[in-house]
């Protein structure tokens, strides 16, 4: 008998030979079919049965997957959970992140009195006079204005701008944001309580009051949001696909820029969502221009 080792092509042979005969053990693991049994420790007597094979578990664990894939759709889509997906906004988000920015502001402002009321208790627990250190506060800023003034002269941009907000009613009558066609009016019983105005690439969208921006946010699809103050009673809400020409903090005037939009697609129609709070109540924009 000879031990001389086959070649290449043998083993080739020997492994598709195997594979061959070996072939019906796949379909044998799937069709098989075999019974789960619970019995009775005392009496072994049956209780529950069930007949299983691969075929059955592979359908139960993949029905299991989709069922679970739509609700934990249905979880996120309906449920307060959205609100903790990275670069998700909503109106209400909107909302919340001002009235915040609001109460910081005033929380500063009684955090000042309160620093300057226990200066002047100190001051008096020491024997000090109070108002002789506010009127050395005074006499300071007072020196500072004396620095020498810069000559100012007013450029034609300026002028330019200066005509175009009296055109527009100034700080006297409100601004409109956008010249363009209202496609959606306000409505006080829909979820977005505003107005939609049309406009075209590279508008630019301006402040209809002088006021401050209390939030400059994009969001991941790239929308842009921008808030101002105008007042303690005023609010605006600015939301269009653009480029923020502002950003949070800046004060800005009536009719200054503070977006230009830029939808996404080339020939896309550029729209901006506008937005009145008055003492937090939403009101129709429409009836201020």
């Amino acid at each position: 008998m000879s031990d001389k080792k086959p070649g290449i092509i043998g083993r080739l042979k020997l492994f598709f030979s195997r594979l061959w005969n070996g072939r019906h053990t796949i379909g044998d693991l799937v069709k098989h079919k075999h019974r789960f049994v619970v019995l009775d420790t005392d009496t072994y007597k049956e209780k529950i049965s069930f007949q299983l094979s691969g075929i059955n578990i592979f359908v139960f664990l993949g029905i299991t997957a989709l069922v679970l894939v739509f609700l934990t759709g249905l979880l996120l889509a309906f449920t307060p959970l959205r609100e903790l997906i990275p670069g998700y906004s909503s109106q209400k988000m909107t909302e919340q992140t001002y009235a915040n920015a609001r109460r910081v502001d005033s929380l500063s402002l009684q955090l000042a009195q309160q620093e300057a009321l226990l200066a002047d208790i100190q001051d008096v627990m020491l024997g000090k006079d109070p108002s002789a250190r506010h009127s050395q506060g005074q006499r300071s800023a007072a020196d500072s204005t004396k620095a020498t003034p810069t000559p100012y002269v007013r450029s034609a941009e300026d002028s330019l701008l200066r005509a175009d907000i009296e055109s527009r009613g100034g700080d006297k009558n409100y601004a409109k944001p956008l010249e363009g066609k209202i496609t959606k009016k306000y409505n006080s019983r829909n979820d977005f309580k505003g107005i939609v105005i049309e406009g075209s690439r590279d508008d630019r969208v301006r402040s209809i009051q002088a006021g401050r921006v209390l939030l400059c946010e994009k969001n991941v699809d790239g929308v842009l949001t921008i808030v101002v103050q105008h007042n303690a009673q005023e609010i605006s809400i600015y939301t269009a696909e653009g480029t923020a020409e502002k950003n949070a903090g800046e004060t800005v005037r009536a009719g200054e820029p503070l977006m230009k939009l830029q939808p996404k697609q080339r020939k896309g129609q550029a729209t901006l969502q506008f937005t009145m709070l008055r003492e937090d109540q939403p009101v129709d924009p429409k009836e201020l221009f």
